[in-house]
């Protein structure tokens, strides 16, 4: 308040002043002068004040540094907490700017915070700790236990225009370790990445992906980041004739025979041309039909399948005809 009044006089004291002296020859430099001389009155009035001592209240984060053993956190402690200090005031100006964090290391379920906050060693020295609110601090603790869970990617990622995925994202290492309270880890199936989001992908790459803590600290991760790998490629059309194979044939039939035995197959792959050489000419990539399906048909006809290689991309196949007649042969 006092601070307030004085701050109060020196501007009545410089609108009355200024007018006045703006009629004279020399009033700018006068008025500069008296401006100058009130300003380093108030520096040495405020370095003064500031050797005195003062109280001030202080909001701190609290961090947790040792729990009991074999005890974890169910529930965040509460946070902040107000500490009420006393010292001379420029270090309580320093201390206002950037509170330290309040460390406590809490060996029972109930914590003292007026004794912690005292043998904290955190403040400036001859800044003494005068209360804090609250008092104590209670713990909501369980039994720790720890497990592996997996790694699931968040975002998206949105593929160039005739770009296809040559597999799905994969993640190295694709688990994590989590130790943490019981009742939190019960429930708990997987650990999520930050967000990737990237539009019109049209390249494979590799990066590094931040793991995200949603559980507000409560859970001790094993790591902090996994890699994250992208394989992609441009695709095109391409089209073959594959040969139609009955499977599952039972003792007692010869044969079966299906009209046509071969049908077209259309479908899409990468544009590397051996990759597209290969889809046109493996053995492992053809058409089949389970015998089981023909036992059960009414209708005389049955839906040929693609069979994919397993080392090959091959996306979106359709069969022409989409139905085959057939009949067999009894020994």
């Amino acid at each position: 308040m006092a601070s307030t009044d004085y701050f109060e006089r020196v501007r009545d004291l410089v609108a009355s002043v200024l007018p006045r002296e703006a009629e004279r020859p020399d009033a700018r430099r006068r008025a500069y002068a008296m401006l100058f001389s009130l300003l380093v009155a108030t520096v040495l009035w405020f370095s003064v004040s500031m050797d005195e001592d003062y109280a001030l209240g202080v909001d701190m984060p609290v961090e947790l540094r040792r729990l009991p053993e074999g005890q974890a956190l169910r529930s965040p402690p509460r946070s902040p907490v107000r500490v009420t200090v006393e010292g001379r005031g420029w270090d309580l100006l320093a201390l206002s700017r950037n509170p330290p964090v309040f460390t406590v290391d809490a060996e029972e379920e109930r914590v003292n915070l007026l004794s912690a906050a005292s043998e904290m060693g955190r403040f400036p020295t001859g800044v003494r700790v005068q209360s804090v609110v609250p008092t104590t601090l209670p713990l909501d603790l369980d039994t720790e236990v720890e497990k592996r869970i997996p790694i699931v990617l968040r975002g998206a990622l949105d593929l160039d225009a005739n770009h296809e995925f040559l597999n799905p994202p994969q993640l190295e290492p694709d688990s994590v370790r989590v130790v943490g309270a019981q009742t939190v880890l019960q429930d708990l199936v997987a650990w999520p990445t930050r967000p990737v989001v990237l539009d019109d992908v049209d390249e494979s790459f590799v990066i590094q992906v931040a793991l995200q803590d949603t559980l507000a600290g409560l859970v001790q991760v094993g790591r902090q980041q996994t890699q994250l790998s992208v394989a992609v490629d441009r695709f095109t059309e391409g089209m073959r004739e594959l040969v139609v194979r009955v499977v599952g044939v039972p003792p007692g039939v010869q044969a079966v025979r299906l009209l046509p035995s071969r049908v077209t197959a259309t479908y899409r792959v990468p544009v590397d041309d051996a990759l597209f050489a290969q889809a046109e000419t493996t053995d492992e990539f053809f058409a089949f039909v389970p015998y089981a399906n023909i036992a059960r048909d009414t209708t005389g006809t049955v839906s040929p399948i693609p069979q994919l290689p397993g080392t090959l991309p091959i996306r979106d196949v359709s069969l022409e005809p989409a139905q085959l007649r057939y009949y067999t042969v009894v020994e």
